[in-house]
């Protein structure tokens, strides 16, 4: 009897464990993905400023060697000297 009460002991020990590891595991990914992000919006905002007559060239970020150029027109805004 007493090594039934121990394994459910246990079991219950473990389960308690793996959920403490999943949460902290689940903000660990969760700041990643924040950080992440920022540094993709300042490349994107690298890129705009970094911009010249209205046009900007982004590479592919595909693998291996067949990246492709991909070409953006921007916009520009009319001015009105008045």
């Amino acid at each position: 009897m007493k090594i039934v009460f121990l394994a459910q002991i246990t079991l219950a020990a473990g389960m308690v464990a793996a959920t403490l590891l999943q949460f902290v595991g689940a903000l660990c990914v969760r700041e990643y993905a924040r950080a992440l992000w920022v540094w993709e919006m300042r490349e994107e905002e690298r890129v705009v400023a970094g911009s010249c007559d209205g046009r900007w060239v982004e590479e592919g970020r595909g693998s291996g060697s067949g990246r492709l150029e991909v070409i953006v027109e921007v916009e520009e805004e009319e001015k009105v000297v008045g």
